[in-house]
C-alpha cells in the first residue's frame, strides 16, 4: 500500500485549504455544490475566507463547513481548529477598532 503525503497551506488561509481540498477531489465549484448541497456562492465565500459576511450564524456555519470537509475526506479537526483560529483573529480585529 502506498501513501501520499499532501502538504496543505499550513501558513495560508482556511479558504486556501478548502479550495485545495475541493480541487484535490477534481471538482469545480459547481460540481462540489452538487455533491455537497452547498450553494456555489457559499463555497466561493468560504474559499475567500470571508467569515465576516456570515454575521452571528457561526455555529451553523461551523456545522456546514464540517459536513463539507467530511464529504471530501478532509481532517475535520484540522479544518475546525483553523476555522476557529481565523474567527478569533477576526473578532480581535473588530474589538480593537
Amino acid at each position: 500500500m502506498a501513501f501520499t503525503i499532501k502538504k496543505m497551506h499550513l501558513s495560508g488561509s482556511l479558504g486556501d485549504d478548502l479550495r485545495e481540498l475541493r480541487e484535490s477531489a477534481g471538482l469545480t465549484i459547481d460540481e462540489a455544490s452538487t455533491r455537497t448541497k452547498v450553494v456555489p456562492s457559499m463555497i466561493v465565500t468560504w474559499e475567500r475566507s470571508d467569515w465576516a459576511s456570515f454575521g452571528t450564524e457561526l455555529a451553523y456555519l461551523e456545522r456546514m463547513l464540517m459536513g463539507y470537509v467530511r464529504a471530501f475526506g478532509g481532517r475535520e479537526t484540522f479544518f475546525l481548529n483553523k476555522f476557529r483560529d481565523e474567527l478569533k483573529v477576526l473578532q480581535d480585529r473588530k474589538s480593537t477598532r
